[in-house]
């Protein structure tokens, strides 16, 4: 997507993103395939992806911006949690009303050098913009959904709480659009084994002070310490502790990831809610089967089949089926060796980077706690928290 924040112009934005599609390959070439997929039914769709942390979303995230990025794309956008509330307001705002209305918080009128500071901040020049998958038009406009193949990243505590107070209520409004004009819309999330859940939270967030530097500061408590403020705190990901604010945090360093004090010892109060909003997504992944739910992901949205390698591209057969042949044009090669916009990631959650690294003080002491170093008392432990 063209980002607002970058002031990056449309037209231009989406010409260099159709020019870095091609891969190497042959501007003849990919116009041809392009004019043949433009020539198949492919109605609008919707994926809201709600990312809940250390499950492997980030590696879902990467497959989105694959399969808008490929030679043969099958998705117009990805929208990063970073730019989704954006998005959504523009195009979805009559649907979700009152959370797309900015606040404006209350404060005397700024006077003398004031004035200039405290001046609100203007508009970006440009808007959010959908480029089309099929050549290097952007799809402008509010109605721009209507044209367009879109996933949407939930993430952050913030992005999470808009989804739940905001976006959920509204899906059978947003279905209904869809529907109207011969989409649909897909929910979808991903869950994790809740004890890797927990030891993953630790590795990337473990408890320290934000005033010492990462090349000294250690962790201000123990594994096991920890633990009994991370009660219940996959589920506390999925519930709104009060509007706008969920039951699992992240700050203040010095607690890491933790449950809010209401959820401490209360954590069968927060299940059934976790559970009934899990209920509600179309589809919903664990993070051992992560292929299995792209699988589900693409069967849902119709996406066509990502058959082609990087060295084919797709070719419309008499029958009206799509068919992979070789493309003569050879794909580029990046200077390690890996090959261009066409490679596809590994699907591996174990590919996301961490919080902390093999350099900081904190690094060892951190990883030396593991399921096997544990006792008996605390893995029984550890299993009635999670």
């Amino acid at each position: 997507m063209c980002n607002a924040r970058t002031g990056c112009q449309p037209v231009p934005c989406c010409a260099q993103q159709h020019a870095a599609r091609l891969g190497g390959g042959g501007r003849e070439s990919y116009n041809h395939t392009a004019y043949l997929l433009a020539q198949l039914p492919e109605p609008p769709t919707l994926l809201l992806f709600y990312h809940i942390e250390k499950t492997g979303g980030t590696a879902v995230m990467a497959w989105m911006v694959r399969n808008v990025q490929r030679k043969t794309p099958r998705l117009d956008a990805a929208v990063p949690y970073s730019e989704t509330t954006t998005f959504m307001c523009s195009q979805f705002g009559a649907v979700l009303g009152g959370a797309c209305v900015p606040a404006r918080p209350r404060r005397p009128a700024p006077t003398g050098r004031d004035r200039e500071r405290l001046a609100p901040t203007p508009e970006p020049k440009f808007p959010l913009t959908i480029c089309n998958r099929h050549g290097a038009a952007p799809l402008l406009g509010s109605d721009a959904w209507k044209r367009a193949r879109v996933a949407v990243e939930f993430h952050t505590p913030g992005v999470q709480a808009f989804y739940i107070g905001s976006v959920e209520p509204a899906l059978p409004q947003l279905r209904e659009l869809y529907r109207a004009v011969g989409g649909r819309v897909v929910t979808a999330t991903l869950v994790r084994e809740p004890v890797s859940h927990v030891f993953s939270a630790w590795y990337m967030w473990p408890p320290v002070q934000s005033n010492e530097p990462s090349a000294t500061r250690l962790p201000v408590e123990n594994f096991t310490a920890w633990a009994e403020s991370v009660e219940a705190a996959q589920a506390g990901l999925l519930v709104l502790e009060k509007p706008g604010v969920m039951h699992t945090r992240f700050g203040p360093m010095r607690r890491g990831m933790h449950s809010s004090d209401t959820t401490q010892g209360k954590r069968c109060s927060i299940l059934p809610d976790a559970r009934a909003r899990l209920a509600r997504f179309d589809l919903v992944g664990v993070t051992s089967c992560l292929p299995s739910l792209l699988r589900a992901v693409e069967a849902r949205l119709g996406l066509q089949p990502a058959l082609c390698t990087a060295r084919q591209r797709y070719r419309l057969a008499a029958n009206g089926s799509l068919a992979c042949v070789q493309d003569l044009a050879r794909p580029k090669r990046r200077a390690g060796g890996g090959l261009g916009n066409d490679r596809l990631l590994d699907y591996s959650p174990h590919n996301v980077p961490s919080a902390i690294h093999a350099g900081d003080a904190v690094y060892a002491p951190v990883h030396a706690w593991r399921w096997a170093a544990l006792r008996p008392l605390e893995r029984a432990r550890l299993l009635e928290l999670t």
